[in-house]
């Protein structure tokens, strides 16, 4: 299940969860499927999971999140993808890091646009 999710092999992992896989299943790190598919861009990954009742804010053991890794690797689809389906973006890491931290120390432009609007859209609806 993790090799599919990372590798985004779309077709493998709807099979694998169609006979009963796991997918919130971790490997030694803490990584799931949604971490590895969310860091290395398969948005067609993502979103499956996601509507399988994967979710959104499960962590490594680092307190990662998929929203973490798509925002420092600058996948600003799944950034979108993962606050349209509620991640938090107030979620810290173990080294106290956000989403939008990734996002703006990696240069990840886009990224922190969709993070930064998405934060004015929060405050301007409360």
């Amino acid at each position: 299940m993790l090799w599919a999710c990372a590798n985004g092999q779309k077709a493998a992992v709807e099979l694998l969860v169609f006979y009963g896989a796991n997918i919130i299943l971790s490997g030694d790190n803490g990584e799931t499927g949604l971490l590895l598919a969310a860091s290395r861009g398969h948005f067609d990954v993502v979103l499956y999971l996601l509507k399988a009742g994967c979710p959104v804010d499960l962590s490594d053991e680092l307190c990662n999140t998929a929203l973490m890794f798509a925002a420092y690797n600058n996948n600003a689809a799944i950034v979108s993808l993962l606050l349209d389906w509620g991640a938090d973006i107030t979620s810290i890491n173990a080294d106290g890091w956000t989403a939008l931290d990734f996002a703006i120390r990696r240069g990840s432009r886009a990224s922190q646009r969709i993070i930064e609007k998405h934060i004015l859209s929060l405050l301007q609806t409360h």
